[in-house]
C-alpha cells in the first residue's frame, strides 16, 4: 500500500478528551491508508499509561487521557516517531461471511436492484464480488461501517427508519455496507441475512469485526 504524507491536529475536547483530525482533506485514493493509520495510532497510544481509551472514527481519532493535561503529551508523540503518522500494519484479520439474499432475509433486495437499475442476482453478484474492509465501528457494540461498496450499489439512508432490524442483517446505506450485531432500529437498505454472531460479550474479542479487518460476502448455497 502506497504510503502518502499527511499531517494531524490534535484538537482538546475537555480535560481529558481529545480529538485527532487531518490537517488537509483526504483524497478518496488515500483514504484506506489514512484510516488504517488511525487504527494503528490508536493501538500505540493505547499502550502509553496517560491514555485511557483511543478509538478511531471516520477519519478521526478520540482520547480519552488519565489525567488532565496530556495533550503535549499526544503532539510530542506526533512530532516524533510518527511524524509522518504511522504506516498500516498487516495484522488485520479477513472474514467471509454467508449470506441468505432477498425473501424475508432481505426484504429490500428487490427495491435496492431497481433503483439501482439490476436484476436482483447481478446485485448479489456485486455485492458478493466486493472487496470490503472495517474503517471503523460504531452506532452499537460491534457495528462495523465496511468500505468497497461497489459504487453501482450507493443509495441514500431509508427516509424513514425501521423500528427493529433483525440482528445479522446485511444492509447498504450511503458507501457503506455493515451486519447489523443485534436487534435494533435502522434505516439502512436490508438486502440480507447472515447467523454469524458478530458481537458475544462471552467472546474475545467481544466484536467479531475489528477496525481493519477484511470482509468479503458469499451467497448462502441453500435456505433452511
Amino acid at each position: 500500500m502506497e504510503r502518502c504524507d499527511y499531517s494531524l491536529t490534535v484538537e482538546p475536547l475537555s480535560e481529558l478528551h481529545l480529538l485527532i483530525r487531518w490537517a488537509q482533506p483526504v483524497v478518496p485514493s488515500h483514504q484506506r491508508w489514512c484510516q488504517l493509520s488511525l487504527i494503528n495510532l490508536a493501538e500505540t497510544l493505547r499502550a502509553h499509561p496517560w491514555v485511557a481509551e483511543a478509538v478511531a472514527g471516520d477519519q478521526s481519532l478520540a482520547i480519552e487521557c488519565t489525567y488532565p493535561g496530556c495533550q503535549s503529551r499526544v503532539e510530542d508523540l506526533l512530532a516524533g516517531e510518527l511524524a509522518l503518522c504511522p504506516s498500516p500494519s498487516a495484522s488485520q484479520r479477513s472474514h467471509l461471511i454467508e449470506v441468505r439474499y432477498g425473501g424475508e432475509w432481505g426484504p429490500d433486495l428487490a427495491w435496492v436492484a431497481q433503483q439501482c437499475g439490476c436484476d436482483q442476482q447481478t446485485l448479489i453478484r456485486r455485492h458478493t464480488q466486493g472487496k470490503y474492509w472495517a474503517a471503523f465501528v460504531g452506532f452499537q457494540p460491534g457495528f462495523a461501517y465496511l468500505e468497497g461498496l461497489d459504487p453501482k450499489l450507493q443509495l441514500p439512508r431509508r427516509p424513514t427508519p425501521r423500528l427493529r432490524v433483525e440482528p445479522g442483517s446485511v444492509a447498504l446505506a450511503s458507501h457503506y455496507c455493515a451486519v447489523y450485531p443485534a436487534a435494533s432500529p435502522g434505516g439502512w437498505h436490508i438486502i440480507g441475512r447472515t447467523d454469524l454472531t458478530l458481537f458475544s460479550a462471552s467472546q474475545t474479542p467481544p466484536a467479531r469485526i475489528q477496525p481493519g479487518d477484511e470482509v468479503r460476502f458469499i451467497q448462502a448455497s441453500h435456505h433452511d
